[in-house]
């Protein structure tokens, strides 16, 4: 679906774009050939805000192949699934929200501040690199998050090396982060599920890690495998939802400034996500064979950072995406040095 980088220079537009929902504007594709389609074509699709999660994405990429390939009409869509609201109502739904407040409110004390500080009313100027592993550091990388993370929480691997990375720029520029307050996002779709294209159906675990945790990467994995449990154990997925629930019908500058208000300006330290493998046994597109495909999601000017992990036939991409101007060309370089460390178990 994307060729390898860099990326056709369209699509940083359109991550800075915006899309008018007043107007009907939902979703936009943008196809950009290569020497007429003979070098490879990128294509490229971009959505209102919580039109499509993640998951949602991909699956509209396998009904379109499918409309394209005339497997299905236009007009079949997947059926909503079943109400998976809880069966206690709207007050158990207000009560969770508000343990979730409760929860990010107890993250104040140490309020984390992100590499691009809280920058509220700055415009948005997105930049996006990817950087593709070859199938051997892959199964490499793979094999350690396993055997350090665990076979059922790989994402807490690659979320430990990001904390590291992001944590490295903070010590060449002798600032205090304070913590590190990070939402990881929780499908709620049971792995292979159908259901409806459009909505969201995620929930956020949020974690906070002190920065005299970050010396080691094995020390950092363990404590977010005891927030990670504690989280579950004190119904945080659902607590999260039911947040979520309630900042769908929101505007996301409302939402932002939910979050903010506890943390003095500041959103999180970084937005992240591990989405898995990347439309698994999916080959082709309208035909065409499948070279790359991973998601690049927006993020605010503040954090201004967001490290987005998945892997497609055997490759694992990472995409960073960033605000220009937050990182300067020496601390990109001292970043992605760490990461590649952390990852491959290298010195840097």
């Amino acid at each position: 679906m994307a060729g390898d980088p860099p990326l056709p220079p369209l699509f940083a537009e359109r991550l800075n774009g915006r899309l008018d929902g007043r107007r009907g504007e939902l979703l936009r594709c943008d196809v950009v050939r290569h020497d007429g389609g003979a070098a490879g074509t990128d294509v490229a699709f971009t959505w209102l805000h919580m039109l499509l999660d993640g998951s949602g994405s991909e699956r509209f990429v396998r009904w379109l192949d499918a409309v394209g390939q005339g497997a299905r009409g236009a007009a079949e869509l997947p059926d909503e699934p079943a109400s998976d609201s809880p069966a206690d109502g709207a007050r158990a739904q207000g009560e969770r929200a508000l343990r979730w407040r409760a929860r990010m409110r107890s993250f104040a004390s140490r309020a984390p501040r992100s590499l691009a500080g809280p920058l509220a009313h700055t415009p948005q100027r997105l930049e996006v690199d990817l950087a593709t592993f070859t199938p051997e550091e892959t199964a490499r990388i793979s094999e350690r998050a396993r055997k350090l993370a665990g076979f059922l929480t790989p994402m807490l691997f690659y979320l430990a090396a990001s904390v590291r990375a992001h944590h490295s720029v903070f010590q060449l520029r002798g600032i205090d982060p304070r913590s590190f307050v990070l939402p990881l996002p929780v499908n709620l779709r049971a792995k292979g599920a159908g259901g409806a294209l459009f909505g969201t159906r995620v929930s956020l675990l949020w974690f906070q890690v002190m920065p005299e945790s970050c010396s080691g990467l094995e020390g950092l994995l363990a404590e977010l495998k005891a927030q990670r449990l504690g989280a579950i154990r004190e119904g945080m997925v659902e607590a999260g939802s039911a947040a979520m629930d309630y900042a769908r019908w929101l505007p996301r500058s409302a939402y932002a400034r939910m979050a903010r208000r506890s943390f003095g300006g500041e959103l999180c330290s970084f937005f992240f996500a591990y989405t898995d493998e990347f439309l698994p046994g999916m080959t082709s597109f309208l035909g065409a064979p499948i070279r790359n495909a991973f998601h690049a999601p927006s993020v605010p000017p503040s954090p201004g950072s967001g490290a987005i992990f998945s892997l497609r036939a055997g490759r694992l991409n990472f995409s960073h995406v960033r605000q220009a101007g937050v990182f300067s060309g020496f601390e990109l370089v001292r970043f992605r040095r760490r990461l590649r460390a952390d990852l491959l178990g290298e010195a840097e």
